[in-house]
């Protein structure tokens, strides 16, 4: 499964931003034009607002390369395949099988799975099963309408008192072209205190949390008409080799829910981020300029490549 293939909208500024040059390795807040947002600091997590684009937020009009309905033409032969291949009836039981969000979402599926349809609709298939099981639809309405917000998520204030220092899966703000910005420090998390959580816990807060994900996603689709993916920015500092046991454990964690779940997370919300970001930040304050940066990119925070 991909991660970014639809990085179509971000061609104009990676194109003069690719890699570490471009602009003489410059990411500066100017750079993102008038407009635009200018990433800076974070939204407070929780707020009714967080992470929802309103018709008035200017962000909506920067990202523009190709459109839904552009890439729907390029791959229409593929994308019939797909929708006949799930069926009518079945694309019928949820919103994101019906418009206007059937298209985006069958987009991202066809990219997560490499343009296979049939691959891509039993997978598709196999996801509306998962949200009719555990009600995701209705949990979504209530995220809509403001009845569910992120700290009432059952597990959230177990997962954010371990996830410290970082907004991790909660949008925590707005970068260029109104995507989404989710922030983690790794290095900060108490990870005894996460694996510590039990697992049905564990289970909800994760089904709520890529929900509502997704659902800023979508917000950003309905109101840009383009495939818009998260900036995911992994801050690196103080990280150590002896940490490398909680990665371990992180991926069996991964591993075990699949099974209590029958189902792979990751495979019901495929091509979540659009831009990653990989930084060493020593300074107290988070720095957030460098997404705009090419797809991935390493280097130490305050210091231009």
């Amino acid at each position: 499964m991909t991660t970014g293939a639809f990085s179509l909208d971000l061609a104009q500024e990676s194109a003069s931003t690719s890699g570490c040059g471009g602009t003489g390795g410059r990411c500066d807040a100017a750079m993102v034009g008038p407009g635009a947002v200018a990433v800076g600091k974070p939204a407070p997590l929780g707020d009714a607002s967080n992470g929802q684009l309103r018709d008035s937020d200017d962000a909506v009009v920067r990202c523009a390369a190709c459109s839904v309905a552009q890439l729907l033409a390029y791959k229409s032969s593929i994308v019939d395949a797909f929708l006949a291949a799930v069926g009518p009836e079945v694309l019928s039981r949820s919103v994101v099988g019906r418009q206007p969000l059937r298209d985006v979402w069958a987009l991202r599926f066809l990219a997560g799975f490499k343009w296979d349809p049939r691959v891509a609709a039993e997978k598709f298939k196999r996801m509306l099963l998962f949200r009719e099981e555990n009600q995701l639809d209705s949990i979504r309405r209530r995220m809509e309408d403001g009845t569910l917000q992120p700290r009432q998520f059952p597990g959230y204030a177990e997962h954010h008192r371990a996830y410290v220092h970082s907004s991790f899966d909660v949008c925590s703000g707005r970068a260029r072209g109104g995507r989404p910005l989710s922030v983690e420090r790794i290095a900060k998390f108490d990870w005894p205190a996460l694996f510590a959580i039990d697992a049905e816990t564990q289970d909800a807060y994760m089904m709520h949390m890529m929900e509502w994900s997704f659902l800023q996603l979508d917000q950003a689709f309905l109101q840009t008409r383009q495939l818009v993916g998260y900036v995911k920015i992994f801050d690196l500092d103080g990280c150590s080799m002896n940490q490398v046991q909680w990665g371990r454990k992180w991926h069996q964690c991964n591993v075990d829910r699949r099974g209590r779940l029958g189902v792979d997370l990751a495979e019901c919300y495929p091509e979540w981020f659009a831009k990653v970001a990989v930084c060493v930040c020593s300074r107290a304050c988070t720095c957030y300029d460098y997404v705009l940066l090419g797809e991935v990119c390493v280097f130490p925070c305050g210091r231009r490549p």
